[in-house]
């Protein structure tokens, strides 16, 4: 519970909002804020515990975390499948690489990168990823 605290206090959230891990890891507000800071990013990723929960949000949450931070409208994917069929989303998270991070971080969002042909073609294509 004290990382997860200290992480969204990091990242300039209030910690009163998020019980624990779970809870961040349920809020892709809170995920989003996390990624952006690479001091409570650090945090989370020094503890075991914290980083598996993280790390393993579910796809609507990584969906919804990814799009924001790639600029895109998060209200415009569903879930981390609708966002690796998008090769505009695919393109802004390539060129993104706090957005690139956090698909490359989560297990879910590598699982839907890997099982999309738009995204293994973006990916691909890409000089950066």
């Amino acid at each position: 519970m004290a990382t997860a605290k200290y992480a969204v206090g990091a990242a300039g959230l209030k910690p009163a909002d998020y019980a624990n891990m779970a809870a961040v890891a349920a809020s892709s507000t809170a995920m989003a804020a996390i990624f952006r800071s690479s001091i409570a990013l650090q945090v989370v990723q020094n503890n075991a515990s914290a980083w598996a929960i993280f790390s393993n949000a579910s796809s609507a949450v990584m969906g919804k975390t990814v799009a924001e931070l790639a600029g895109l409208n998060p209200s415009g994917y569903a879930d981390m499948n609708a966002i690796a069929s998008s090769s505009t989303a695919m393109t802004a998270i390539i060129s993104n690489a706090t957005a690139l991070n956090a698909v490359v971080s989560s297990s879910t969002a590598m699982a839907a990168v890997a099982s999309s042909q738009t995204a293994m073609a973006a990916v691909a294509s890409s000089q950066t990823a």
